[in-house]
């Protein structure tokens, strides 16, 4: 994450945060006392999420890099979601 999206803790209202992170587009690092944390908008998180749980199928990345080096080929049934 760039520096630019960092903030302190002490600096800056909740509201503040969330126009930033809306505004940007991009997470936003909050540095408080003794940690750093990451804000986020729901549909961020809900992203991270189901790339999580794909990348967690077993095959799912073999048969997507073949897929994208190979589109006129595959259809997206091959992938194994449908």
């Amino acid at each position: 994450m760039e520096t630019n999206n960092k903030v302190k803790a002490s600096e800056t209202s909740l509201n503040q945060i969330f126009d930033k992170v809306v505004e940007n587009g991009e997470p936003l690092v909050i540095d408080a006392e003794n940690q750093s944390f990451v804000i986020l908008t729901e549909e961020d998180w809900r992203g991270l999420q189901e790339t999580l749980y794909l990348c967690s199928q077993p095959g799912f990345l073999d048969r997507f890099k073949k897929a994208i080096e190979s589109p006129e080929v595959y259809d997206a049934s091959d992938l194994g979601l449908f």
